[in-house]
């Protein structure tokens, strides 16, 4: 099951995006 493995990977990625996203969202609200 390779494509089972690769959509872990994706998601992984993917939240660690958005993880860095939320955190720079954050940032940017104090900065104000």
């Amino acid at each position: 099951m390779q494509v089972q493995q690769w959509r872990t990977k994706i998601n992984a990625s993917t939240s660690k995006v958005d993880k860095a996203l939320r955190y720079f969202n954050e940032n940017k609200k104090h900065k104000h």
